[in-house]
């Protein structure tokens, strides 16, 4: 190898050096106890383009050549035959009707002869005797009303009606004739009526006609065969130019990012790992992971500045990581709340472990079979927190509150209903990075006497 290329090759490797020094685009590192970590990331924005170029190439042309070559050809032939007359014979069908009678039973009502006797009724006529009296004529009249449900006409012959001085009436029964008449009973009468109607049916009979001789022709095939020349053409290769696409690509944005890392622990035992990327628009992702046996709880406050200038994009990124040790934190919610006590004007119960109270809040909630009493969140200077060594004590003054007395009547109604919630606040020292986790808070909900 020549000093030249020894040369060469040595710069090579240089630039790929820094090349790969600045392309770097994530970063992941251990905390272990430092108090600071500091390092640059780079990516880019890029497009890829198309250019033409011409290139060496191989193209081909046809070159033509004559081959004699056979194959089986089909053809046709017509081919005939002639049909001798003949009859076709086949079923032909004629209609024959006929008329058929059809009686059928019709029938009316009748009404009865009628029934006609004499009959002889008696009417009274009555006259005067004595006395002198103006007689007149009355003309004759028939008269008829309803008896037992027929129409009976009684004919009054003409008479005499006479007026004049009082004197003695006579008057005698005299008889006369009438005629009545009934109806007789009705009665059904039915009589056969012929209603013929026609009646029609296909008869098959055999029928033939004549069919004179014909000749039928056909198309069929066969084979023959053929042989012939054909052209035929072999694809030559031959050296070429040939403007082809060839890819390339264009940075449009430069990002530099430098990322620094302050730490602030509050307890041991916080090892942890952490992970930045940068990606090609300029965004910057920050993710926690525990180790094992790791117990920290990270809080994290971001600084993120971008500047640009022209096609360099220059990210200054500074997160302040406040470290806890997980004991520090939940010991409180480890056993939940115990020994609830009330008394007249108070409340107390014990939590486990210690808090920072300057960053807690409590919920009180008491009601007595559904009618509240009180209902309040505290701050952390309205009760009292004091701590043994294993767990605290909470205590709180609920006459200053505003609470009512919590008595009942003699030794009765002294049960109340307590809803307790002790919630930890840390939203000032940043979001939570890891673990991932909801409030940090202990509750319950209990039944309680009243002392």
């Amino acid at each position: 190898m020549t000093s030249s290329t020894a040369r060469l090759l040595l710069a090579v490797l240089m630039v790929l050096t820094v090349n790969f020094a600045h392309a770097e685009t994530s970063k992941t590192f251990s905390f272990e106890n430092q108090r600071e970590e500091t390092f640059d990331l780079e990516n880019f924005l890029k497009e890829t383009r198309y250019k033409t170029e011409t290139q060496d190439a191989t193209c081909y042309r046809q070159e033509p050549y004559i081959k004699n070559v056979c194959r089986d050809v089909t053809h046709y032939r017509q081919e005939c035959q002639t049909i001798p007359a003949h009859q076709e014979c086949h079923t032909a069908y004629d209609q024959v009707c006929h008329t058929e009678n059809s009686y059928e039973q019709e029938c009316h009502m009748e009404q009865g002869p009628q029934q006609c006797r004499v009959v002889v009724h008696y009417r009274q006529e009555c006259h005067q005797e004595g006395g002198g009296q103006q007689c007149h004529t009355v003309p004759g009249d028939v008269v008829c009303r309803v008896i037992n449900g027929e129409n009976k006409c009684e004919k009054i012959p003409p008479h005499q009606e006479c007026s004049g001085s009082p004197g003695r009436q006579v008057c005698n029964q005299v008889p006369y004739e009438e005629r009545e008449c009934t109806n007789g009973s009705s009665h059904q009468v039915c009589n056969q009526v012929n209603r013929p109607h026609q009646v029609c049916q296909n008869v098959p009979r055999q029928q033939c006609d004549y069919v004179p001789a014909e000749q039928q022709c056909s198309q069929v095939p066969y084979t023959v065969n053929e042989c012939k020349d054909e052209t035929f053409y072999n694809q030559i290769p031959y050296a070429c130019k040939k403007d082809v696409q060839v890819p390339y690509e264009v940075t449009l944005k430069t990002h530099e990012a430098n990322v620094q890392f302050l730490f602030d622990t509050k307890s041991a035992d916080v090892h942890s790992s952490y992970t930045v990327d940068l990606d090609v628009k300029g965004g910057l992702t920050l993710t926690g992971r525990e180790l094992d046996d790791s117990k920290a709880v990270a809080f994290v406050k971001k600084d993120v500045k971008t500047t640009a200038q022209g096609d360099i994009n220059t990210i200054k990124a500074i997160y302040k990581v406040a470290l806890y040790n997980r004991a520090d934190l939940f010991n409180v919610n480890s056993k939940g709340i115990s020994d609830v006590s009330l008394s007249k004007h108070s409340m107390s119960f014990i939590v486990n472990g210690k808090f920072d109270q300057a960053r807690s809040n409590l919920a009180v909630k008491i009601s007595k079979k559904g009618d509240s009493k009180f209902d309040k969140v505290l701050t952390s200077k309205q009760f009292s927190a004091k701590f043994d060594g294993t767990v605290t004590r909470i205590e709180v003054d609920l006459e200053s509150l505003g609470c009512p007395k919590l008595t009942g009547l003699g030794i009765f109604n002294k049960n109340y209903d307590v809803g307790l919630k002790l919630k930890l606040d840390y939203s000032d020292v940043g979001e939570v990075l890891l673990p991932k986790l909801g409030e940090i808070s202990v509750g319950a909900n209990v039944a309680v006497e009243a002392q």
